[in-house]
């Protein structure tokens, strides 16, 4: 059952994060950026350019602080749009 922890869930977990470990690091939960990019690839997942000269963009909602959408964006073949809810993850990721 998944169970909606709303936003000060969020705020909270990188806050402990940030205090245990003195700062924050790239965090992916269920496998790796790597793993991801391949899976997106192999499907068919990531979106094609309409013309020639059009790069597809690509929004990565709840992104935290995974390494995923860095990934994708250093590939070049698609713009990345990154979202997240907790303004110390958000933070972290601009800086990185």
């Amino acid at each position: 059952e998944l169970v909606d922890q709303g936003p000060e869930y969020w705020v909270q977990y990188y806050h402990r994060s940030f205090v245990r470990r003195g700062g924050l690091r790239a965090e992916d939960c269920y496998c790796s950026p790597r793993d991801v990019d391949d899976l997106l690839h192999a499907w068919g997942l990531l979106p094609l350019a309409v013309a020639e000269c059009e790069i597809p963009s690509v929004l990565v909602p709840g992104c935290g602080t995974s390494e995923l959408p860095a990934l994708l964006a250093r590939r070049g073949d698609c713009k990345v749009a990154a979202c997240d809810i907790s303004e110390r993850a958000v933070a972290w990721m601009r800086a990185a």
